[in-house]
């Protein structure tokens, strides 16, 4: 059961990031918690960054389904008065952009970041591939879905252990 403050947030919000974890083997509860939480930190983050200091986003992780072989979970964020203006396709999907160029970077497609990734960064994208690169059988999708339109990215596990393999040599 939802929150009451969340109580049919779902419905009136258009936009929101879904994100499945196919797997093949039974993933670790901290794994997977960490990886959550850093998607999490990594949304907030971008928002942060964009937005002036006194705006404020309200955004949270709502796991949607459990099932064998997959993991789904939402991040729903609030709609605030200043997004539209600075995202013409919504908050959600410009992280989604930014997160998939940072994923390209770190698997050696492009050869400048697309930003400056902190050590912070870095493990938090450490942490949100643990789960995908420890089963070699699995991937991960991002989803954005935005008013009936969606967008998405792939990433398997020979993608997050190349990418894994590069964030552990930067922080070393």
């Amino acid at each position: 059961m939802s929150p009451p403050e969340l109580d049919g947030l779902r419905e009136k919000e258009v936009e929101y990031l879904e994100v499945t974890i196919q797997n093949t083997k039974p993933v670790v509860l901290t794994d997977l918690t960490l990886a959550l939480l850093a998607v999490g930190h990594q949304y907030e983050a971008f928002i942060e960054n964009e937005l002036p200091p006194e705006q404020h986003v309200f955004s949270t992780l709502l796991v949607k389904e459990v099932r064998s072989g997959s993991i789904v979970f939402e991040l729903m964020a609030q709609a605030i008065p200043i997004a539209p203006l600075l995202w013409q396709g919504g908050s959600m999907l410009e992280w989604a952009k930014s997160a998939k160029d940072i994923l390209m970077y770190l698997q050696g497609k492009l050869k400048v970041p697309p930003k400056e990734l902190a050590k912070s960064d870095l493990k938090q994208w450490d942490s949100i591939l643990e789960p995908v690169a420890k089963d070699s059988g699995s991937q991960m999708n991002f989803v954005v879905h935005d008013g009936g339109v969606v967008h998405q990215f792939i990433v398997s596990s020979n993608d997050a252990n190349v990418a894994q393999n590069k964030i552990r040599k930067q922080l070393a």
